[in-house]
C-alpha cells in the first residue's frame, strides 16, 4: 500500500513538473495590449472606405542594450538603453495589389519609413492601446492616399514582368515564448575590459585601441488580423578587440576580432582573449611595414572567414526574394532559376532554425520571422542549380509564399533577409 502511495506520488510530481515549462511561459501584457488593439482598430477601419483594408499588423521589438568599452587600462564608455520599436504593416485594396506596390519612376522611399514609433516602456496598457490607436489611424490615411498613386500609376504605364501579388496569404501561427532577461557582472567585466585593453599600450606603433562588450536582450511581439500572435526572446553577447595605426605612407591598416554568444557566460575570458590581442598586435605590424599591394587581375584563392564575406555580399543579397522585383533592383538571378550559376561541387543553403554550429553560436537563428511565419531551411542552390530564393511575404513570380526569411530591424519595414547562409562543397 505503501509503494502505491509512492508510485502515485512520484507521478504527480512528473506530472507536475512535466507542465512546468507550459505554465512558466506566460504571454506578456504588451503583446496583450497589442491584439487588444488590433482588433478593435481593425473591425473600426476595414469598411471605412470604398477601399477596404485587408491587413493590420503590429510588430514591436523590445530592446535592452548594455555597452562597455575600454582603452589604455580605463573605462571610457557605460552606458545603457532600452526601446520599444513600433512597425504597423497597413494594407489597403487586396493582397494582389495594394498600396504597398512599387510606382515606377518613384525614388522617394520615405513611405517605407513610416511606422516607426515608439511605445511606453512600462506595461500600461492604456498608454500602449492609445499610441498604437494614434499611429494606426495615421498609417491607414497614408495607405489611402498611396493607394491612390498606385491605381493611377498601373493605368498609365504598361504592365510589368513580374505580375505577382503585392502579398502572400500565410497560415497564421500561434507562439508565445520565453522573453529574455539576460545580464552580467559589470564590476567583474570592467576589470577584464580594462586589463586586456592595457595590454594595446606595450606597442608604440599602436595609435588607436579599445576593448568592447555588448549585451543586448531582443524581444520581439507581433499580431495580425489574421490571428498570429508571436512573442520571442534572444539575447546577444559580443567581445570587440581593435587596434589600428597609420602606415609611412598615410594609409589607415586596422585590426579587429570579434566574439559572439548567446550570453555573457559564453564569451572567452582567459588566455584566448590575450592570445588574440598579441596576435592583433603582430598582424597591425606587419601590415604596417609591409609593401602596398600591386593591383591585380585574375584568380584569387579565398580565406575561410573571407569566403563568408564574399558569399555573403556578392551572392547572398541578390537570392533575397524582393530583389527580383523591385526595378531598383539588379535582378541578377530573376530568370535564372533552374540554370547552372555555380561549379556542380556547390549547393547553398539557409538554415536560421541552426542556433548552434561546431559549438559556435549563429547570430542569424530565429523561430519565426518577423512577420510571423515559422522558418525553415531553404535549399536555394542544388549542385551549382538555382532552385530558390529568400522569401519575405512579397510575392515574386512562381513563388508565391514565404519560407520565413522576412525581417526587419526595429521599426522598419519587412524584407527578405539571410538567417545563417550556408556553403558546401563536395570536394
Amino acid at each position: 500500500m505503501k509503494c502505491g502511495k509512492l508510485i502515485l506520488m512520484v507521478t504527480l510530481v512528473w506530472l507536475l513538473m512535466a507542465q512546468l515549462p507550459l505554465l512558466a511561459v506566460e504571454q506578456s501584457p504588451l503583446l496583450t495590449a497589442m491584439e487588444s488593439e488590433l482588433d478593435r482598430s481593425f473591425e473600426a477601419l476595414q469598411y471605412a472606405d470604398e477601399v477596404p483594408l485587408y491587413y493590420l499588423s503590429y510588430h514591436v521589438t523590445d530592446t535592452e542594450k548594455h555597452d562597455i568599452r575600454a582603452a589604455y587600462g580605463a573605462v571610457t564608455e557605460d552606458t545603457e538603453r532600452h526601446d520599444r520599436l513600433l512597425s504597423i504593416n497597413c494594407r489597403v485594396g487586396d493582397h494582389k495589389l495594394d498600396n504597398t506596390h512599387e510606382i515606377r519612376g518613384e525614388y522617394d522611399f520615405s513611405f517605407l519609413m513610416r511606422g516607426q514609433k515608439r511605445l511606453p516602456l512600462e506595461d500600461d496598457e492604456l498608454a500602449i492601446r492609445t499610441i498604437l490607436w494614434k499611429n494606426t489611424d495615421e498609417e491607414y490615411k497614408a495607405a489611402l492616399e498611396r493607394y491612390t498613386k498606385v491605381k493611377t500609376n498601373q493605368q498609365v504605364l504598361v504592365e510589368k514582368e513580374d505580375t505577382s501579388a503585392d502579398f502572400s496569404i500565410e497560415k497564421p501561427n500561434v507562439y508565445i515564448g520565453k522573453t529574455i532577461a539576460e545580464s552580467f557582472d559589470a564590476k567583474v567585466w570592467k576589470e577584464r575590459l580594462k586589463r586586456w585593453s592595457a595590454i594595446f599600450k606595450e606597442s608604440p606603433f599602436v595609435q588607436t585601441s579599445s576593448v568592447n562588450l555588448s549585451l543586448t536582450n531582443d524581444n520581439r511581439y507581433f499580431v495580425d488580423c489574421d490571428g498570429a500572435r508571436i512573442q520571442t526572446g534572444q539575447s546577444y553577447a559580443r567581445l570587440i578587440l581593435r587596434c589600428s595605426s597609420t602606415a609611412d605612407d598615410g594609409m589607415q591598416v586596422s585590426r579587429y576580432e570579434i566574439f559572439d554568444s548567446d550570453s555573457p557566460s559564453g564569451l572567452p575570458t582567459g588566455d584566448e582573449v590575450d592570445k588574440t590581442i598579441h596576435r592583433l598586435i603582430r598582424e597591425l605590424e606587419i601590415l604596417l611595414n609591409a609593401p602596398p599591394a600591386e593591383p591585380y587581375s585574375g584568380p584569387a584563392i579565398l580565406v575561410n572567414r573571407a569566403s563568408g564575406v564574399f558569399f555573403h555580399e556578392i551572392f547572398g543579397h541578390r537570392i533575397e526574394g524582393h530583389r527580383q522585383k523591385s526595378e531598383m533592383e539588379g535582378q541578377t538571378f530573376a530568370r535564372k532559376v533552374g540554370e547552372k550559376i555555380l561549379p556542380d561541387i556547390i549547393s547553398v543553403y539557409d538554415d536560421p532554425t541552426v542556433k548552434i554550429f561546431n559549438g559556435q553560436f549563429l547570430r542569424g537563428y530565429y523561430l519565426y520571422d518577423d512577420e510571423g511565419v515559422k522558418t525553415r531551411r531553404v535549399d536555394v542552390v542544388e549542385n551549382g542549380v538555382l532552385k530558390n530564393f529568400l522569401m519575405s511575404r512579397s510575392p515574386i513570380n512562381n513563388f508565391p509564399n514565404s519560407n520565413g526569411h522576412g525581417r526587419a530591424e526595429a521599426g522598419q519595414k519587412v524584407v527578405a533577409r539571410q538567417g545563417n547562409l550556408t556553403v558546401k562543397s563536395t570536394r
